[in-house]
């Protein structure tokens, strides 16, 4: 949701959006987020897979969540209200701020599966 449809032609948009999606605004970020994939990280560094490289993409997913924090009740209370348009710039900043980090995490995690992974001692 880089290029959300309530953006088309705001605020016209945002009160539509609103209106379809009025139960439960906020149901594409609980499928769609990274606390899944910094759980999945923290799995593996507990298995000890450890590397700079897996340490890195889970703290990337860790700060995408944080951002999503911020984000989430930002574009609720816009897309209620109808408005106000500079608080949908500002979160539109915000959300690709989160895409960037999220590009990040995974090349981070890319850096990781291409790292040599030590032997296994029986």
């Amino acid at each position: 949701m880089v290029v959300p449809h309530f953006s088309a032609s705001p605020p016209g948009s945002l009160l539509q959006w609103g209106q379809m999606r009025r139960h439960f605004i906020a149901d594409f970020f609980v499928a769609f987020n990274s606390i899944w994939i910094f759980l999945m990280l923290a799995g593996v560094m507990i298995l000890g897979l450890r590397s700079k490289w897996v340490v890195a993409s889970a703290a990337a997913a860790l700060v995408s969540f944080g951002m999503l924090l911020w984000l989430v009740p930002m574009i609720g209370g816009v897309v209620r209200a109808g408005g106000p348009l500079m608080m949908l710039e500002r979160w539109t900043v915000g959300n690709w701020l989160r895409v960037a980090v999220e590009l990040a995490g995974f090349v981070c995690a890319l850096a990781a599966l291409a790292s040599p992974r030590p032997a296994v001692v029986d």
